[in-house]
């Protein structure tokens, strides 16, 4: 019997052993499948972080672009604007100028109408007898004060 004892308490010894034995491991594996979980959790945490840095960044980027570009429309329509405004007043001003001009014109050919070049009052003048090409060129600047060296020529 002491033998049966002996026998009885060895294999539960042996049972035993395995059962710790099992215990542990699944223990073990418990542990290791929950911390497992806990380090998914945490990087799916820090995954989806990033992602709203990211996602934040580029509405950051897009918005200052879309900025960027408004700015520039607006200051491309104030430009126009200007430049509009610009040449209407210089149309104005040309036309003004249009009118003193032909003003001036009239009241030019009136006056020259009155006014005859006299070769003997430009001889006297000038002390000495004028050529025939020195006075054709005198009646030719009378009649078109704005001509050119080379048509006078």
């Amino acid at each position: 019997m002491k033998l049966h004892k002996l026998w009885k308490f060895k294999i539960d010894t042996i049972f035993s052993e395995k059962n710790e034995r099992a215990v542990f491991e699944s223990e073990a594996r418990y542990t290791y499948e929950k911390q497992k979980m806990l380090d998914k959790i945490t990087l799916d945490q820090i995954m989806a972080k990033q992602d709203l840095e990211s996602q934040a960044k580029f509405h950051l980027i897009l918005g200052g672009f879309v900025l960027l570009i408004l700015v520039f429309v607006i200051v491309c329509q104030v430009r126009q604007d200007r430049n509009e405004k610009e040449k209407t007043r210089q149309l104005r001003e040309m036309d003004l100028i249009k009118e003193r001009i032909a003003i001036q014109s009239v009241s030019v050919e009136e006056i020259r109408q009155e006014i005859l070049l006299s070769r003997e009052k430009i001889e006297a003048y000038l002390g000495k007898p004028l050529g025939d090409s020195s006075w054709s060129i005198l009646n030719v600047i009378f009649e078109n004060p704005s001509i050119s060296n080379r048509n006078i020529a």
